[in-house]
């Protein structure tokens, strides 16, 4: 959201200088723009907003780049599963590579570390990092993911016992 509106204010901004540049002497040879010899406030307020409206748009093409394709929540209110989550995230390896895992699900890439595995009789997947990180989540509407537990991976068959408990019955998201 943040990115289109960077550039719409962009294109104002673009539209806006090169309305104070046509209002000045300005002449226009090949690629170069050239200002006449009697330079005014005009050109320059005009080559500002140009150059402003440059750098908002690069910055707007940046912010759309790395703009999230999924948005991720944090659903855990169990207790055995927030303390799984809490013993996971006591190991700096564990903590760190949940938070890549995170990240990479929110750029919409479930290759990452291991990959993703499908929980039988139940709507969840979960991500497993290649060394001890494991991502429990389901789908909740388009491009919407719930993160329902986070786990080490020694404590793995406990919290997929639980979830199934839990979320045994659900019905999976269809678009």
């Amino acid at each position: 959201m943040k990115s289109k509106i960077t550039i719409l204010v962009s294109l104002a901004s673009f539209l806006l200088g090169l309305f104070f540049l046509m209002g000045t002497g300005t002449a226009m040879v090949g690629a170069v723009i050239g200002t006449s010899h009697d330079a005014s406030w005009e050109s320059a307020i005009g080559l500002v907003f140009l150059m402003g409206a440059a750098a908002m748009l690069a910055l707007g093409v940046q912010a759309r780049r790395i703009d999230d394709h999924f948005k991720v929540e944090e659903n855990i209110k169990d207790p055995h599963l927030g303390k799984l989550v809490r013993d996971a995230m006591k190991h700096p390896e564990t903590e760190r590579e949940v938070y890549h895992l995170e990240a990479e699900m929110k750029k919409g890439n479930f290759k990452a570390g291991l990959g993703t595995r499908h929980l039988e009789g139940t709507n969840l997947n979960y991500m497993r990092g290649k060394k001890e990180g494991r991502i429990f989540y389901h789908q909740t509407g388009p491009n919407e993911l719930e993160i329902v537990g986070i786990c080490h991976k020694h404590d793995e068959q406990k919290a997929i016992d639980k979830l199934v408990e839990k979320y045994g019955k659900e019905k999976e998201y269809t678009n």
